[in-house]
C-alpha cells in the first residue's frame, strides 16, 4: 500500500496566547501538510488504502513525557475521497524562550473504523493516546478479499513521529522544519497457501483454523516502535511503557476465510500443475507479543494454524499445527505448505510487509 505522509512544516517563531508576554511578539502558523496520495485511481486498490478522516495532535515535552498539547487538527475529506489526493492543514505551535523545540505528532485515521468509540478530541492527552485500546471483532471475523478493489477499503490506521524546530525554521524565510509521518494499519493478517509436490494424488484441504490458548481480544491504538522498525520483517509488537492488551480469549478457534466469506476449504485437482500454489484462506489478527521462533515449536498463548488435509481425495484426514511468530501490526504472516502424496507436509512461514505483489505498495 502506498505510504501516507503527514508532513509538518513547523515555524520556530510560532506562538500561542499562553506564551504571550508584555513585550511584542509574532504569531506564526505551523503548517501540517497531509498528503493523501494513497491511491492511483478512483477505487480502492488495497485493503485499508482509503482515508475518511484525519486527527493530528502536536505535543511538546521530552522523552515520553509529552504532556503539553501544542496543537490539534481534524479533517474530513469530501465524500468522494478517492479523488482527493492532497490537502494542507494548519496547526499553530509554539516556540517560547528557547532556541529549539521538539514536538511529537500523533495521527489517528478513520475514527469510525476502530470498532469501539475512542472518544477522541482536542482534549485527548498523550497519556490517553498511548494507553488507549480498541476492539473490532467485526473486522477480525470478516471475510478478506485479496483482489482489487481491496476489502475493506477503510481500516484503523495510526502512528507518530517527532520533529525538531529551531528559530531558523520560519515560514517567512522559507526554511520550515519538516517531518514525514508514516502511518500503519493497527492489525496484522495471516494467509495460507498450499501446493502439491506432484500431480499424482488428490489433495483436499478440509479446514484451516486459527487457534490460541490466550489470544488478545483487543489491540493498542499506538505502537511505540519507530516507523523504520515497523517496516522490518522480524519485528515484535511494542507498546508504550507497561501498556498492553488486557483481555484474552483462552480458546480461540476461528476459521480462515476465502474471498467469498466462507470457511477455508480447497480441493486441488489431481491434474493440477505441480508446485502451482493455491490460496486457501486468510484472517486479520490483533498484535500478539507471544509467538514461536519455528513453525513446529509450541508457544503457549501464541497463534497457530490447524490445517486439516487429505491426500486421498478426502477418505482420510490429518491435522498439522503451524505456529506463528510474535505478531506485529501491518505485517502479513504467510504460511506456505508443500504437500506430498505420502501425506508428508512441509511448511514455510514467510513474514512480509502488508502489501500486494502487483503494486509493491505499503502504508
Amino acid at each position: 500500500m502506498k505510504k501516507v505522509y503527514l508532513l509538518l512544516t513547523a515555524i520556530c517563531l510560532a506562538a500561542l496566547t499562553g506564551c504571550v508576554k508584555e513585550e511584542p511578539y509574532t504569531l506564526e502558523e505551523a503548517t501540517i501538510e497531509v498528503n493523501l496520495d494513497t491511491r492511483s485511481g478512483e477505487v480502492s486498490e488495497q485493503q485499508g488504502d482509503k482515508i475518511e478522516d484525519v486527527m493530528i495532535w502536536v505535543f511538546r515535552g521530552e522523552a515520553n513525557n509529552w504532556n503539553t498539547l501544542a496543537g490539534w487538527r481534524t479533517y474530513t475529506p469530501p465524500t468522494d475521497a478517492y479523488a482527493h489526493t492532497s490537502l494542507t492543514l494548519h496547526i499553530p505551535v509554539a516556540l517560547c524562550d528557547v532556541d529549539e523545540e521538539t514536538y511529537r505528532l500523533v495521527a489517528v485515521l478513520n475514527k469510525k473504523h476502530w470498532g469501539t468509540n475512542l472518544n477522541l478530541s482536542s482534549a485527548t492527552t498523550y497519556a490517553q493516546l498511548t494507553s488507549m485500546k480498541f476492539a473490532y471483532p467485526e473486522l477480525i471475523e470478516q471475510a478478506i478479499v485479496e483482489n482489487t478493489p481491496g476489502t475493506p477499503a477503510t481500516m484503523p490506521v495510526s502512528h507518530w513521529c517527532d520533529v525538531k524546530v529551531t528559530k531558523a525554521h520560519t515560514h517567512a524565510s522559507g526554511q520550515c522544519a519538516t517531518a514525514n509521518l508514516d502511518v500503519f494499519r493497527s492489525v496484522a493478517k495471516t494467509q495460507l497457501f498450499v501446493t502439491k509436490a506432484s500431480n499424482d494424488f488428490d489433495l483436499v484441504i478440509q479446514s484451516a483454523t486459527l487457534k490460541s490458548s490466550n489470544a488478545p481480544t483487543e489491540g493498542m491504538l499506538l505502537s511505540e516502535s519507530l516507523a523504520a522498525d515497523l517496516r522490518k520483517i522480524d519485528v515484535a509488537p511494542d507498546w508504550f511503557g507497561t501498556n498492553a492488551p488486557t483481555t484474552f480469549n483462552t480458546s480461540l478457534e476461528q476459521s480462515l476465510k476465502k474471498a467469498d466469506g466462507t470457511a477455508a476449504a480447497v480441493t486441488v485437482a489431481p491434474n493440477a500443475e505441480k508446485f502451482q500454489e493455491v490460496f486457501v484462506g486468510s484472517a486479520f489478527l490483533y498484535e500478539n507479543a507471544v509467538g514461536s521462533s519455528a513453525w513446529n515449536v509450541e508457544a503457549n498463548g501464541g497463534y497457530y494454524l490447524a490445517v486439516e488435509y487429505s491426500v486421498d481425495g478426502g477418505a482420510n484426514f490429518k491435522i498439522e499445527n503451524v505456529w506463528l511468530p510474535p505478531v506485529a501490526r501491518n505485517h502479513d504472516y504467510q504460511i506456505h505448505a508443500t504437500i506430498y502424496g505420502t501425506a508428508e507436509i512441509k511448511f514455510k512461514v514467510a513474514v512480509a510487509p502488508w502489501e500486494t505483489i502487483e503494486n509493491n505498495l505499503e502504508i
